[in-house]
């Protein structure tokens, strides 16, 4: 909103979870109007001086008479205002007036004068009369007539009013002119010894262009409307200054009362100049909830014109999102973004009413104002900016010339922290933990901004030595060693160096060590070291990683030491035990990580067994295992490991859906050889297996541990309460908004950020490579930046490419909940994928999996979950990860009767154990795009 200003007369020469909260404060239209500068010709006039002398204060005035008697002594007057100049066609100017009778708020309504005029009270025809003409000379080139309300009802001649409520002539010839002439004059109606007034402040046109937002004037229009629905129906458009003027609060209303019949009401604002073809306008209105639900928004239409010449027309329902329809839904102001890609200076409004509704049709029209184009981020450092812990960040932005650049900490509001120009960088504060940043473009010397867009800056913590994952100690079988380090923070490069001080980097062919060659994987970040003698060991080494260009300081690398040795040294545990399986990797206490290292497995029986065997032992005993190196030719001696397999207890739920009414209780049937104890949301053991009666409507979930000796397992159960009176409770998804990812030797994360993206139809890959031996392990953490209640399901969708069988047990999901130090920490015991599911995992599928974190204690609050893929001897497993998500409740979501949520597909195994490309479903959400030319294959 805002106060338009005009100037006296002088020379002025010469800006997208993105939001949409403008405050345009005090806006004025900052043009130089060029007034008339003489009288051309007037008659009965007083003051005449007043209307050319550049100030809308003061007044000229044209005198019309009844006379004292029959044709005696009646007359009418006029004044003519010529500019210096002749003025081109389409071009409007604009002259302030004021009459006795009040006619003018009734030619403010264009089509709709004759019945506003009878509501007010005033008479068009009869008494005070007036013309106004353009004149190209003595030609007339446009005409109107007060009398005839329709001459003010198109779009080259109105009557309109600015912020102030003060009526001005606004006419727009098809031609050229150079004058404008008004006549004042009394109709056959008016008594004897009567006079009528009719004021002329001033006549001008806009001479320079209108570089800033603000709208100077309003006029508004109707159809199908009669007297009874403006006179008791309050239709129409009441208090339409408002629109303009600087008050936040302030509003037009346009109304079509309660109204059967085909009718519209519509209002209109004027710009000084038309605006740059990038251009946005900003509508800021609210539309009763109850007309949004009934499909107003496809009633409401936006017209863009540029002068006379309408140059779009779109209905509301187009510009509309999410955030915006929730904001009207709740009753709110909504300002809408609107892009017409052309020059514009005009803006109207127009509501067509709703048939058969017993309902007040109407709509608040709070303002309407231009901004330059959003700003435009192209820059890749921005566009994925990091930054790490304790340092600064670059951000650039672009925009048109003549515009700048305006930074926030904050979507709406707030302080300005930078005010930059296009193309160069904003540097931010400090950051220690990930943070946003907002842009808005703004014109030089206008009040208006543009919609701020977001930046996010993630910021990440400078890496120590605890985030490299290697032993300390490893030994170089006959000098040749592969040293094979992996991270806790995913998707990270690694760097070798001398010492603590990064002096000497050691890269492929690096030289520092005689006779001894060295090979750096660029791609894997594993460094293959040759050479090494038994009189210059042991030998030192210190590794960084490199996350998001945030590199270990001096001092706090990881240091490994390497020992020349003709043989390999294994250390592992006396006895290990585990319930349902135990995976003797968990027993080899020095693990080695190196390429070039390999386990052999056997059992009781001395009998090789394979990596997948040996990463699920069922059975007790006494296994054997022994280190083996690939490329120096050494190996371990056999150690001996003592197995204890305990079994899990059994946990059946027969219907984990239950569904009761509101005031009922529920009982929750498990069935198990252990002991069961049920516990609700917030972790507490419930006391036997009833639960309720339930007050609230909602969802509920319980969650059953059943133990026994020596272990546990678990499973939940969720109730929908509902009110069989009411609709039944509403949910919608809560996606993970963060993610990580890190393997053990081979393996990797494509696409990682698909799994954070909201977006079902996308995901990413956990690739783990050609598994040595089956030992190798890639994983990816998915969490959400808050904390998630004890008790709340959540829900993995996950599949499977063409890249052989994923081997139940190979193929796991853990919650996690992150430490002080940000750092997941797993939550309970990892829960392989239901074996039921191995049918399907085969070949291209997809599915989801759901469970509760939990341990033997009950659920568990949590932020994140992990999804594990175990390597299988001489199987590179491709496994698509989708999305992550928890279910909120809501009292209302935004959608269509057609709407979605997800699609599953894929092939059942039904035994033949084949599955290729040409077995499965192409493009399957085409099934359900509302499309009848598009499919599923």
């Amino acid at each position: 909103m805002k106060i338009f200003t005009l100037q006296p007369r002088v020379d002025l020469r010469y800006l997208i979870v993105f939001v949409l909260s403008l405050f345009f404060q005090n806006v004025q239209a900052q043009f130089s109007p060029v007034y008339t500068t003489t009288i051309s010709s007037q008659s009965n006039t007083d003051f005449t001086s007043n209307s050319i002398d550049g100030n809308l204060s003061t007044r000229a005035r044209v005198r019309a008479s009844s006379g004292i008697a029959l044709n005696i002594g009646n007359y009418s007057g006029h004044l003519e205002l010529q500019y210096p100049t002749q003025i081109p066609a389409n071009t409007t100017t604009y002259i302030k007036i004021q009459t006795d009778d009040n006619l003018l708020p009734a030619l403010l309504s264009g089509n709709l004068g004759n019945l506003v005029a009878d509501v007010l009270g005033v008479v068009l025809i009869g008494n005070q009369e007036f013309t106004v003409q353009a004149k190209n000379q003595n030609t007339v080139v446009l005409e109107g007539n007060s009398q005839f309300f329709n001459d003010f009802s198109g779009p080259r001649l109105r009557v309109v009013a600015n912020a102030n409520n003060e009526y001005f002539i606004a006419i727009t010839p098809n031609q050229a002119y150079d004058r404008v002439r008004l006549t004042n004059r009394v109709g056959a109606l008016l008594g004897l010894f009567n006079t009528k007034r009719l004021d002329v402040f001033e006549a001008f046109y806009i001479g320079t262009t209108d570089a800033c937002g603000g709208a100077s004037f309003t006029s508004f229009d109707g159809a199908g409307l009669n007297l009874d629905l403006l006179n008791l129906g309050q239709a129409g458009v009441s208090n339409p200054h408002h629109v303009l003027d600087a008050n936040q609060n302030n509003y037009s209303r346009l109304s079509l009362g309660v109204v059967a019949v085909a009718s519209s009401v519509q209002q209109t604002v004027y710009f000084g100049s038309p605006s740059q073809t990038t251009d946005d306008f900003y509508i800021r209105m609210r539309v009763d909830p109850a007309l949004l639900a009934l499909g107003v928004a496809n009633n409401i239409q936006i017209i863009a014109s540029n002068g006379p010449n309408t140059v779009q027309t779109i209905n509301l329902n187009s510009l509309l999102n999410l955030d915006l329809l929730t904001l009207l839904q709740g009753n709110q102001i909504a300002t809408i973004r609107y892009s017409p890609n052309a020059p514009v200076s005009r803006i109207t409004i127009r509501y067509n009413s709703l048939l058969n509704v017993q309902l007040t049709q109407s709509l608040d029209l709070y303002s309407i104002n231009r901004a330059p184009a959003l700003p435009i981020i192209t820059d890749p450092a921005t566009q994925n900016a990091t930054a790490c812990s304790g340092s600064t960040a670059s951000l650039i932005a672009t925009t048109d010339v003549g515009n700048e650049l305006r930074w926030y900490g904050q979507p709406q509001g707030g302080t300005i922290l930078a005010t930059t120009t296009s193309g160069v960088p904003f540097v931010t504060p400090v950051l220690n933990q990930n943070n946003a940043f907002y842009v808005s473009a703004k014109r030089i010397g206008c009040p208006e901004e543009s919609a701020r867009i977001r930046v996010n800056v993630t910021v990440s913590n400078l890496p120590t030595a605890t985030d490299i994952l290697i032993p300390d100690n490893l030994t170089a079988c006959n000098g040749s060693i592969i040293l094979s380090p992996s991270s806790s923070i995913g998707g990270v490069t690694f760097k070798y160096y001398k010492d603590q001080q990064k002096t000497q980097e050691i890269n492929s062919g690096f030289s520092g060590d005689a006779g001894v060659t060295y090979t750096k994987n660029d791609t894997t970040g594993t460094l293959t070291i040759t050479g090494l003698s038994e009189a210059d060991s042991p030998y030192l080494y210190y590794i960084s990683i490199v996350n998001n260009n945030c590199e270990n300081e001096a001092n706090t690398l990881k240091l490994v030491t390497v020992t020349y040795s003709s043989a390999l040294t294994l250390q592992v545990q006396n006895a290990i035990s585990g319930c349902g399986s135990v995976n003797l990797r968990d027993a080899i206490l020095n693990f080695n990580g190196s390429a070039d290292i390999q386990y052999n497995f056997t059992d009781a029986s001395n009998n090789p067994i394979t990596a997948e065997t040996a990463s699920e032992i069922t059975t007790s005993g006494v296994y054997s295992i022994q280190a083996v190196s690939l490329s120096g030719s050494c190996e371990s001696s056999i150690a001996q490991v003592i197995v204890t397999v305990n079994p899990n207890p059994t946990l059946i739920i027969a219907n984990s859906n239950l569904v009761a009414n509101q005031g009922t209780a529920v009982t929750l049937n498990a069935v198990s050889d252990g002991t069961i104890i049920w516990y609700d949301a917030n972790g507490t053991a419930i006391s036997g297996n009833t639960v309720g009666p339930f007050t609230d409507t909602g969802f509920y979930t319980f969650t059953a541990v059943a133990s026994n000796a020596n272990c546990s397992i678990s499973a939940s159960v969720t109730v929908a309460v509902i009110d069989p009176e009411n609709c039944p409770p509403l949910s919608e998804r809560v996606y993970a908004a963060m993610q990580n990812w890190s393997s053990i030797l081979t393996g990797g994360v494509a696409n990682a950020g698909n799994a954070i993206d909201g977006n079902p139809q996308t995901y990413s890959t956990i690739v783990t490579g050609l598994g040595l031996l089956g030992i190798g392990t890639t994983w990816q953490n998915l969490q959400w930046e808050e904390t998630i209640s004890a008790g709340t399901p959540v829900t993995l969708k996950l599949g499977s490419e063409y890249s052989g069988v994923v081997v139940a047990g190979a193929y796991s999901v853990i919650g996690t909940k992150r430490n002080a130090l940000g750092i997941p920490i797993d939550i309970g015991v990892i829960q392989p994928v239901s074996g039921s599911l191995v049918d399907l995992l085969p070949g291209q599928n997809t599915f989801e999996y759901t469970f509760v974190p939990s341990n033997n204690t009950g659920p568990k609050a949590y932020d994140g979950v992990r999804i594990i893929v175990g390597s299988v001897l001489s199987i590179a497993q491709n496994v698509r990860v989708y999305e992550a998500y928890y279910n909120q409740e809501v009292t209302q979501t935004a959608c269509n009767v057609d709407d979605v949520k997800d699609v599953f597909y894929g092939a059942i195994d039904l035994g033949v154990g084949v599955a290729n490309a040409t077995v499965g479903v192409d493009n399957a959400f085409d099934a359900v795009d509302n499309n009848d030319a598009t499919f599923a294959t």
